[in-house]
């Protein structure tokens, strides 16, 4: 099963965010279809091939961590980057996603740069990210600023984070 490089699938029970979503990667010129729970989320990766899956973390029935866990499980699919999203981007979410095989995650409420920046890093980790400011909680760097393949430093990244002296007031 080769996936297209340019096709998203975007899981969210919250219509809203599924919308919002595809229209923002659309513009940015990826190919974006939609699940609004876990169980879809399984037909689309077959139906729809996508090279990456941005997921909720908190959904109900199968939840974002357990379709991560299982997409990571089956020979087939585990090649496919997971990207979580979460309105709780605490350590503990964060290091269950981690957990679970997520390759990053993103923060929400998030801007289309950062989505933007975070697909591309993922699916190209080889090639070096902007050198754009960090702009909300969820932007973690290595110390040149170059995004990580993954499963090679989110978890280390997140250490990394609790080490460092917060900086002039800004929540991280």
């Amino acid at each position: 099963m080769t996936a297209d490089p340019c096709r998203i699938l975007v899981v969210d029970d919250e219509m809203s965010v599924r919308i919002t979503t595809v229209l923002l990667l659309s513009q940015a010129g990826f190919e974006a279809d939609s699940a609004d729970d876990g169980q879809q989320a399984f037909e689309h990766v077959a139906e729809f091939n996508p090279a990456l899956v941005l997921m909720d973390v908190k959904m109900p029935g199968l939840d974002g961590l357990e379709v991560c866990r299982r997409l990571h499980a089956n020979p087939t699919t585990r090649h496919i980057p997971v990207v979580m999203m979460t309105a709780v981007a605490d350590r503990d979410t964060v290091m269950a996603a981690v957990r679970a095989g997520a390759a990053d995650y993103l923060a929400k409420p998030f801007n289309s740069n950062t989505l933007v920046r975070k697909i591309r890093a993922v699916l190209d980790p080889k090639k070096p990210s902007p050198q754009a400011p960090i702009d909300d909680a969820s932007e973690f760097a290595d110390g040149d600023g170059h995004r990580r393949p993954r499963g090679s430093g989110l978890a280390a990244r997140m250490a990394q984070e609790d080490r460092r002296e917060p900086e002039g007031g800004s929540d991280l």
